[in-house]
């Protein structure tokens, strides 16, 4: 008993710790913006994605940035529906350009694939990146821009879940919203460590500079991430996270059990693989932190003494969590599902001590593809 009381106690004060460095990050957002006109390269992806391509391209051709200086690249990624047709209805505009692997490349595929063969038929000075399942804000590139100033070289930005049907969707958004929380307050303290591809743009020439996804082109997910790790590590430019207002992506939360779990099966799988080696240690002990809430729950059912515990690290947990994000879903505007945080507290704990072992030993379906860790 007192070692188990030992080790937890070490562990929930590595976790206390880390959130305390979360929260320092949520509270140093810049909303600085600066006036520039670079030529943008938007490059979009997609594969079997008939039911929300249009909805992405009709928000797009909706911006406010001047379409003279917006070249729209659309990749085809081998779909087996009526993507393409769609595309090509698109293609008429004279800033929409539609590309397919199927023509050029018929033995190469993927994200990183497509995303790479529309970046070297590109000509902007800014790559923005997207996926054909979102939809954004009005001033969406224009504030992506604004974000750059002349020691920029990545903006992320961020996403949310919308149009939440019911309470699995509603505590989806809320995980999900944390990520981008964590995202966000990492890059603030000049560590950045996860973003998401639906909304970041990034210097041309730096995705040259840093060999693009050259090493880990094999990985099936993580092509933002790496990037950014990489112009991190390896460039002077810095990383940054657009804060200005507007600047909101949009997609849908999943709609079943089994897409959600793939989905973070896919995520977590390219953990292992980040450039900042420093943070597998930290990473590794909030593992073991909530591993170690498993194990008092499982053993608090047959001990009132262990029962005690637990219910003290749980709620200490609970409310360092409702803290961070509290100060970090006011530019979410994801304040009212902060309600949903006990019953998704009680959930998150199996989802993470399962969720990292099934990404590395299970395989995932993606697409219709279906990869091994």
């Amino acid at each position: 008993m007192l070692i188990l009381q030992i080790i937890t106690g070490a562990l929930t004060f590595i976790y206390s710790i880390f959130i305390l460095y979360l929260t320092i990050g949520a509270l140093r957002t810049k909303t600085s913006k600066y006036k520039n006109s670079f030529k943008v390269s938007l490059i979009i992806p997609f594969r079997n994605e008939q039911k929300n391509l249009e909805r992405c391209l009709l928000s797009i051709l909706n911006q406010s940035y001047e379409s003279n200086l917006i070249e729209i690249i659309l990749i085809d990624d081998h779909s087996t529906d009526s993507s393409d047709l769609i595309a090509q209805k698109f293609d008429k505009y004279k800033n929409v350009k539609y590309l397919s692997l199927n023509n050029v490349l018929p033995h190469v595929s993927g994200k990183k694939a497509a995303i790479e063969y529309g970046i070297k038929n590109s000509t902007g000075e800014i790559i923005v990146t997207t996926d054909a399942d979102c939809w954004h804000d009005k001033y969406w590139i224009e504030n992506l821009i604004s974000s750059f100033d002349s020691d920029t070289g990545f903006v992320a930005g961020p996403v949310i879940y919308a149009n939440q049907k019911n309470i699995f969707q509603k505590l989806q958004t809320l995980e999900f919203g944390s990520l981008v929380a964590i995202g966000s307050a990492m890059i603030n303290n000049k560590n950045p460590l996860i973003a998401n591809g639906a909304t970041c743009a990034y210097r041309r020439e730096l995705f040259y500079d840093v060999n693009g996804f050259q090493d880990n082109s094999a990985l099936v997910s993580g092509d933002e991430e790496f990037l950014m790790q990489k112009i991190h590590f390896q460039t002077k430019k810095i990383v940054k996270f657009c804060y200005l207002e507007d600047s909101l992506t949009y997609t849908d939360a999943c709609v079943s059990l089994s897409d959600f779990l793939n989905q973070r099966m896919r995520w977590v799988s390219k953990v292992r693989y980040y450039r900042n080696k420093l943070m597998l240690l930290p990473l590794s002990l909030i593992y073991l932190f909530y591993f170690s809430l498993g194990v008092l729950f499982i053993c608090s059912l047959f001990s009132i003494s262990v029962l005690k515990i637990f219910l003290a690290v749980f709620f200490t947990k609970m409310i360092l969590d409702f803290i961070f994000l509290s100060v970090s879903f006011r530019y979410l505007t994801l304040q009212k599902y902060l309600s949903y945080i006990p019953i998704a507290e009680l959930l998150h704990i199996p989802f993470i001590i399962i969720i990292p072992a099934l990404g590395y030993l299970k395989k995932f379906v993606w697409k219709g593809r279906t990869f091994a860790r």
